[in-house]
């Protein structure tokens, strides 16, 4: 967490918790590639007890090198309280706070509050969270802006190219896995669609599960993703399209994808309802069709 969060969290504020750190070394947060502080959990709940100590009286310097272990039991001992802490919302609190923040600077078209808010979203969450709570409903947020005027489509290309930014250097991070239970996914859009945020967010889910994950981005051709298919030696195919595609051009591409690629290679296509489908093409056995993130999650993590 940064130590926006951890001040919010723990109620110690960020000037005291510098000086604790400074002078007691009571926490020692590590450090991103900018030199941020960055606080685990188990050091948050420590500011935690130690806030709630020396309201009581207690000397920082005498506790200030306890562990959160011992500080619990002191805090227990004067006050016959358990020590409760952090609640078990914590990481939803973060999301939901930062979200908000974020919503306002989209509202406010204030594009460096809303890039230090979703850098600090980018690190502060898991990357399930990220794409889920923070990225999904704000690009919703934008678009819905700009349907009713509020944005510009010039604003909101600026809000997404600030957006893809922050999501790319995480996906940037990837380590390569060589396991038997990590697939080598490649995500794309079909030809002709260039909303990429649909598959921006289920590579992150994607890669929150430590699957391999190769991003080829919007607009590919059939025959490209063939081809990157058998480079790449992936083993599934996550396309997303945008709901301005005719129903016609969908089924067509994917019996083009199906036909091409080889059969052990499982086709996952995003935007789209079984019903939708021909029937023997809903049928087939490696192709998944997914409606939401939610259902997509769920079958990627298994």
């Amino acid at each position: 967490m940064t130590i926006q969060i951890a001040s919010r969290l723990s109620g110690v504020s960020i000037d005291l918790i510098r000086a604790w750190e400074r002078r007691y070394k009571a926490v020692s947060p590590a450090r991103d590639k900018d030199g941020r502080r960055l606080y685990e959990r188990h050091e948050v709940q420590k500011l935690w007890y130690l806030r709630e100590l020396t309201q009581l009286g207690v000397r920082i310097s005498d506790i200030a090198g306890l562990s959160e272990k011992d500080l619990k039991k002191r805090y227990t001992e004067l006050t016959g309280k358990k020590g409760v802490g952090l609640g078990p919302d914590q990481n939803q609190t973060i999301a939901t706070s930062l979200k908000q923040n974020i919503e306002r600077a989209i509202e406010g078209y204030r594009l460096d509050i809303l890039s230090h808010e979703v850098k600090k979203a980018s690190i502060s969450l898991n990357k399930k969270q990220f794409a889920l709570e923070v990225i999904a409903p704000v690009m919703g947020l934008t678009g819905k802006l700009v349907s009713e005027g509020r944005l510009s489509i010039a604003q909101e290309h600026a809000i997404s190219s600030l957006a893809k930014f922050h999501i790319g250097a995480l996906l940037s991070q990837m380590t390569y896995k060589n396991q038997g239970s990590v697939r080598n996914i490649i995500f794309a859009t079909p030809e002709k669609d260039f909303h990429e945020f649909g598959i921006l967010v289920a590579a992150l889910i994607s890669l929150h599960y430590g699957h391999n994950v190769i991003y080829l981005g919007p607009n590919l051709p059939v025959f490209s993703l063939v081809e990157a298919v058998k480079a790449l030696e992936a083993d599934t195919v996550v396309i997303g399209q945008s709901n301005r595609r005719r129903q016609t051009t969908t089924t067509n591409y994917i019996n083009e994808c199906l036909n091409s690629l080889p059969k052990k290679v499982t086709f996952c296509y995003g935007g789209v309802t079984l019903e939708n489908l021909p029937l023997k093409l809903s049928l087939k056995k490696n192709l998944k069709i997914f409606e939401t993130f939610k259902d997509f999650d769920l079958y990627i993590s298994k």
